[in-house]
């Protein structure tokens, strides 16, 4: 009897020790940021829709709190549930261990001024596919101008502060972190791979962070260009292990963009 129980013990011991593949635990991490900001938009846009009336469902100070109520909820799922059970801070996973230097300053525009060329050099690369159309304008989700008007200053700090925090948290801090780490645990496993081990994680995850930021955007000309921004962002972060340099990069993009885009609104 006992000579049985160990064979069972034996044959149950594998399928116990078997472990997620690599891939497979990359898509499943993309899909669970991307999902959860994606569901819960849907669920607060419905909800949104239920309590506010059809007259006010359009204006701006809606969209903004749409987006903020939204985002707000997205950031919290998506953390707590991978660190939930952590004892120690997880600030250090997300590139938030310090708080912001000084040199920060300096270093954000550096990489703003990379982003653009990269940026301008996949716009012309992308620019040769018929159906690749680099003056699509980006849908705000504003029917006008927020130049003027007392809904500005709300809008501003949400779209312009609020939402590239999250974002960055979310996709340079959470997502990058973990697959970077997912892919250099697995590397030093691999005799031949483990010299180029930290090297591999870096390039592994950066693509996939900046592909999936990218494809969430919705449009190819938008896509291409945050695509290049997620990749200058992800190395900022390498550099200095913190996400704040992407964050003042972030939100100088968006400020930029936002004014423009107002602008021609108007």
């Amino acid at each position: 009897m006992k000579r049985t129980k160990k064979k069972e013990v034996s044959e149950v011991e594998p399928e116990k020790n078997r472990k997620i593949p690599t891939w497979l635990m990359a898509v499943i991490l993309s899909l669970w940021a991307v999902g959860v900001m994606v569901v819960t938009q849907v669920i607060i846009g419905l909800i949104f829709r239920w309590i506010i009336p059809k007259h006010m469902i359009s204006a701006p100070w809606v969209n903004s709190l749409y987006i903020l109520i939204s985002d707000l909820l997205s950031v919290f799922i998506i953390l707590f549930v991978p660190y939930r059970h952590k004892k120690h801070s997880i600030r250090k996973d997300l590139g938030l261990l310090d708080l912001p230097k000084w040199s920060d300053l300096i270093i954000a525009p550096v990489g703003y001024f990379v982003y653009l060329l990269l940026s301008y050099l996949l716009f012309r690369i992308f620019s040769v596919f018929p159906w690749f159309n680099p003056e699509q304008t980006q849908n705000l989700g504003y029917n006008y101008s927020l130049l003027f008007g007392g809904e500005r200053i709300f809008a501003l700090i949400v779209l312009l502060v609020i939402v590239p925090i999250i974002e960055e948290v979310v996709f340079r801090g959470f997502l990058y972190g973990k697959l970077k780490k997912l892919f250099l645990d697995k590397c030093k496993k691999s005799k031949k791979l483990v010299s180029k081990a930290n090297m591999i994680a870096i390039i592994a995850a950066t693509l996939i962070v900046s592909i999936v930021f990218g494809a969430m955007h919705g449009q190819w000309n938008v896509g291409v260009d945050v695509f290049a921004m997620s990749v200058i962002l992800c190395l900022m972060r390498e550099i200095t292990d913190s996400i704040y340099p992407g964050i003042l990069v972030h939100i100088l993009k968006n400020t930029l963009a936002f004014f423009v885009l107002s602008t021609m609104l108007y």
